[in-house]
């Protein structure tokens, strides 16, 4: 048996020692906060329900400790779960960026697996983008993808950061010592970034878009992220099962960390569980620009007309049959890229504009003069 694993059942022995077994654990330190159960009110509780419970046969030793095991687990918040051994195993796919030009001069890619191949994809896809000649990419990190390595989030981070730049900090469980990531290359991509995040996003898309987030560099749009930047180590516990838990944890530049608390976004865009299969499908079929722009619905007009047909009459006969039309069913779209696509827009529009609001000044100098229309008179008379 490996020394981790030992460890592991020897923690699992000493909560049961401890904590079923009436057990001493050399402090008094209150459980559940500072108005909680003292330890040894704990161990009592125990005790009074393995003596006195109607049914006691069911506090065998083996349930007490599958029941701290869960609680345990619970606990932790994400940071440990038991999983099948087959889950833990199963291959991640093959590796894939997808891409696309969604508007004039914005681009779009998306990792699935975010393993260590897709690396050198996500560099030709935004080398790609950069010669199609877009000036900002969305980075679609939505993907459900199982837990990655932090190696790949720094050699994703590595295409956009400068050369010198601290990425983040790996602090691995029982050492003091900190790993400090720093970005070695010059950046291939140096245009404006927008990231996409949500619930589904795993630890290297969640590590990405907190480093961008954090040194200003992107702006997030999308939802809250789990609160998973941790290094994952799966550990097998039976013939049937493992354990996977956090072994490492991801920390910023300042040391701060966003381990079960998760990434708040600048612009929170959310989307039901229906709405984005229905554009996971559309991504998965290359058609992602239909996600983003909204076709009108045909009329009659002098297209049709010199086609010869009528798309009006077409509709009304469909549902003169009782049959489904387009209009009853519109097509899917994602609102997590409408609205990041509408920002940047926004932000360009604005830009060229050059417009300037001034705020009204508080040194007491003398504010600029608005030109106001006369006070209207009613007319009075007869006619």
């Amino acid at each position: 048996m490996n020394a981790p694993l030992t460890r592991l059942y020897r923690i699992a022995w000493l909560a049961c020692s401890g904590v079923v077994c009436g057990g001493v654990w050399g402090n008094e330190e209150k459980v559940g906060g500072e108005e909680g159960l003292t330890q040894a009110g704990v161990q009592a509780a125990f005790q009074i329900l393995r003596k006195d419970y109607i049914r006691g046969e069911d506090l065998n030793f083996e349930q007490l400790n599958r029941a701290a095991l869960e609680g345990l687990i619970e606990h932790l918040g994400g940071g440990a779960k038991v999983v099948p051994v087959a889950e833990a195993q199963v291959a991640v796919g093959e590796p894939e960026v997808r891409q696309s030009v969604l508007a004039d001069g914005i681009g779009w890619i998306r990792p699935i697996t975010f393993g260590v191949e897709e690396v050198a994809l996500w560099t030709a896809a935004l080398q790609k983008l950069k010669g199609q000649g877009c000036e900002t990419v969305l980075l679609d990190l939505r993907e459900a993808a199982g837990a990655g390595s932090f190696e790949v989030a720094a050699a994703l981070l590595e295409t956009v950061v400068p050369s010198g730049q601290v990425l983040f900090k790996l602090k691995q469980s029982g050492s003091a010592e900190t790993d400090v990531r720093v970005s070695s290359k010059e950046p291939v991509w140096t245009g404006q970034v927008v990231v996409l995040v949500d619930g589904d996003t795993g630890n290297v898309g969640e590590a990405v878009a907190a480093v961008l987030q954090h040194q200003r560099r992107a702006l997030v749009v999308g939802e809250k992220t789990r609160g998973a930047t941790v290094r994952y180590q799966t550990l097998p516990l039976d013939a049937q099962f493992a354990l996977q838990y956090a072994s490492a944890e991801l920390l910023l530049e300042d040391g701060s960390s966003l381990f079960q608390k998760g990434l708040e976004p600048d612009l929170v865009v959310g989307m039901e569980a229906e709405e984005k299969e229905a554009a996971l499908e559309r991504m998965a079929q290359g058609r992602v620009r239909e996600l983003v722009h909204e076709v009108a619905r045909e009329r009659f007009n002098e297209a049709a007309l010199v086609a010869r047909r009528n798309p009006e009459l077409e509709v009304y006969l469909k549902r003169s049959a009782g049959e489904e039309t387009e209009d009853e069913k519109p097509p899917p779209t994602d609102a997590v890229l409408q609205r990041a696509v509408d920002a940047v827009q926004a932000k360009e529009t604005l830009g060229r504009t050059k417009l300037s609001w001034k705020v009204p000044m508080e040194d007491g100098s003398k504010k600029e003069e608005i030109l106001k229309a006369p006070k209207a008179v009613p007319v009075t008379g007869s006619r």
